[in-house]
């Protein structure tokens, strides 16, 4: 009979020492990767610049917009995936520590004074998480 009283007791013990609260998933918003994110910015324009570029014989403006990455706003170091979408446009770069948090966006056949936009999602394993718009002005 002791026993048994040990035992329910330790029975009792565990069970409640090991309740955990559940988790609230919408109240995780401070991780860029989750869909969620709604912190600071995580992508800024760096530099835009125009160029010449001749296709076929025919000369057109070409508008490169330099983006940083805020990877300081990361919980751990790690390699990630930028999706960026422009209209029916959609590119995926890989970037880790070696690209030093930029990459370039362009689009051709820009005229000046044209404001070209990208929306721009941060992603890891093939997840897309929080993101932003940055946009160029073509010179």
């Amino acid at each position: 009979m002791k026993h048994a009283h040990l035992l329910l007791i330790l029975a009792v013990l565990c069970t409640t020492a090991c309740k955990k609260d559940e988790i609230d998933l919408s109240s995780l918003t401070s991780n860029p990767f989750d869909a969620e994110y709604n912190g600071d910015p995580i992508f800024a324009m760096v530099d835009q610049e125009t160029v010449e570029q001749t296709i076929s014989g025919v000369v057109q403006q070409r508008l490169n917009v330099t983006v940083s990455v805020r990877s300081d706003l990361f919980p751990i170091a790690t390699s990630y995936q930028v999706r960026a979408e422009r209209g029916s446009t959609t590119q995926v770069f890989f970037l880790n520590a070696q690209d030093h948090d930029r990459f370039v966006v362009s689009v051709a056949g820009v005229s000046p004074g044209d404001v070209e936009c990208w929306s721009l999602q941060l992603g890891n394993a093939g997840e897309f998480g929080g993101g932003n718009d940055v946009c160029g002005t073509a010179e």
